[in-house]
């Protein structure tokens, strides 16, 4: 109990311990995916990256994405065109304008907390 009570004095037992625990829990030998056993430090180190490689490795992005080809198009090419194209310095200039000068952005920054729907009591 005097352990228990004083605490680790990285006594004889406490090291013999923690190094049954390595031993215990050390791999000394791993499968690999042709189901081979692999044994020795370099081998293993070797296979573990080869098996990391080969689980992250992205192969090429295929060009082709066939279920675009099911999607019904929606957006007119005229309609296309209107939602990319900037807006002209006279659009921008009559909304900037156009926001009240005493009001302040919403919680998010930008959206005005009084449109909002707000249930009187």
């Amino acid at each position: 109990m005097t352990w228990f009570k004083d605490g680790d004095g990285n006594t004889r037992l406490i090291h013999a311990q923690v190094n049954g625990r390595r031993r215990r829990l050390q791999l000394k030998r791993i499968q690999n995916s042709e189901g081979n056993w692999i044994e020795g430090n370099d081998p293993i180190v070797e296979e573990e990256v080869k098996f990391f490689q080969a689980q992250f490795h992205e192969n090429s992005v295929p060009n082709v994405f066939g279920i675009i080809d099911h999607v019904p198009s929606m957006v007119t090419m005229e309609n296309n065109q209107d939602l990319v194209r900037q807006p002209t310095k006279s659009e921008i200039k009559y909304v900037v304008f156009g926001q009240n000068g005493n009001s302040a952005g919403g919680p998010d920054g930008f959206t005005d907390p009084g449109t909002s729907y707000q249930p009187r009591c």
